[in-house]
Parts: C-alpha cells; sequence; structure tokens
C-alpha cells in the first residue's frame, strides 16, 4: 500500500446492515486526493467511516499528577538547605521493600537549631508556593522533631521558610523542572536511575540529582 494511503471501513446505509468485517467493503483511499471520498461515497452509496487512532499518552501529565508533589516537597528542603548552609547530598530515590520514597538527603544535626527546624519545613512550604496546600501524609516524618519542647510550632516553621524559599521561586521551579526531566529521560522508571550507598547505613538510593547538580542549579540566577 502507498505510503500516503489507508484502508476505510464502508458500512453500507440503508436497510442492509454490516455483520462482520468480511461483509464491509474495503477502498484505499488516497489522502493526497480528497476528492475520491466524495466519489466514493456517491457512486456506491454508503457511509465512510475510520477508526480514531489511540490518543497519545501525555507523559508530563502523568508525572505531574503521580510524582508532582514530592517532587516540588524534596525540591524545598533541598533548596532551603543550600541557602541555609546545610550539608545536603543531593535528591534521590529511597529503596523499600515493595515501594520507597524520595528524599533530600541531609545527615542528622547535631543540634537541632532555628535553621533545621526551617528546612524540615520547607518541603510543605515549597508545596504551599506551588500548588496552595500540601500533603499531610508527607510531612509527617518532617514533623516528629516538632515534638521537642524546645521546637517551634510546624506551621510558624513553614511560615518561616514560605518566606526564604518565595525569594528564590524561580530556583525553586528549576529544580522541580529537573527533577522531572529526568524522570522523563528514565521512561518514569525510578529504579532504573545510578545507584548509590550512604556511609553508615545499608539503604540504596537512586540518584536524581547529586550534590554537584544541586548546587549548581541553584547557584543560577
Amino acid at each position: 500500500m502507498h505510503p500516503n494511503c489507508t484502508r476505510i471501513l464502508i458500512c453500507c446505509v440503508g436497510r442492509e446492515t454490516v455483520s462482520s468485517a468480511a461483509d464491509a467493503k474495503l477502498y484505499r483511499i488516497n489522502w493526497t486526493e480528497p476528492s475520491q471520498f466524495l466519489q466514493v461515497a456517491k457512486s456506491t452509496k454508503i457511509r465512510l467511516t475510520m477508526k480514531s487512532p489511540a490518543p497519545k499518552t501525555n507523559w508530563n501529565k502523568v508525572l505531574e499528577e503521580q510524582w508532582g508533589h514530592p517532587l516540588t516537597h524534596e525540591s524545598g528542603h533541598a533548596l532551603a538547605a543550600i541557602l541555609q548552609g546545610i550539608p545536603c547530598y543531593g535528591i534521590y530515590w529511597k529503596k523499600g521493600v515493595g515501594t520507597g520514597k524520595f528524599c533530600a538527603l541531609s545527615p542528622d544535626p547535631t543540634e537541632y537549631d532555628r535553621k533545621y527546624f526551617v528546612f524540615l519545613a520547607a518541603g510543605s512550604a515549597a508545596e504551599l508556593l506551588t500548588y496552595g496546600s500540601y500533603d499531610e501524609d508527607a510531612a509527617r516524618s518532617d514533623r516528629v522533631p516538632f515534638e521537642r519542647s524546645d521546637a517551634p510550632s510546624y506551621e510558624e516553621a513553614v511560615k518561616e521558610a514560605q518566606e526564604l524559599l518565595s525569594q528564590n521561586k524561580r530556583t525553586l521551579k528549576r529544580l522541580v523542572s529537573m527533577l522531572k526531566a529526568t524522570c522523563l529521560r528514565a521512561d518514569l522508571n525510578i529504579s532504573s536511575l545510578p545507584e548509590r550507598g550512604m556511609d553508615g547505613t545499608e539503604d540504596r538510593f537512586n540518584e536524581l540529582m547529586p550534590e554537584a547538580d544541586l548546587r549548581e542549579a541553584i547557584a543560577r540566577k
């Protein structure tokens, strides 16, 4: 068949109906000559029907629906860490049994100061800046240190983190875009990304954004 031709299923009009594909007439219509549609229709008194091609999957939409919030959340943590001088080794996918989670890797603090509480709340703050709300479940582990007697309230820290991130909103958006691009290049198969270990733990991590790339992206204006 010529590349400019396609097969069109012809269904009879009137009292007779097509009971099977074998009963239907099959014509080859040249797309470069649309007038043939009318010629065929007039000469055979039939109706031309064509099955539409399946719509293409919008992977950007799928990615946003599945991982938009968590990628924004971890970008907020990583950005707040670097801006405040807190060590951050990058953004990773932490492997788990049957599942896993995104994380901005940072060592446990030697002391819980104000900056660290802002860092913990920055994930929720980033979601608020981007979506107007944040995922309560995603903030569950971030909230644990706020149970300390010397800790500020979580919402107070979120507000402070919002102020910090709002001054760097373009950078936050850049980090999220870079993470999404990495996921798309991997066909949303996070386990195919480079795998890393971490000193002092047997946990394994898939690398979305190493520390060098994180710092370079934040340094750009």
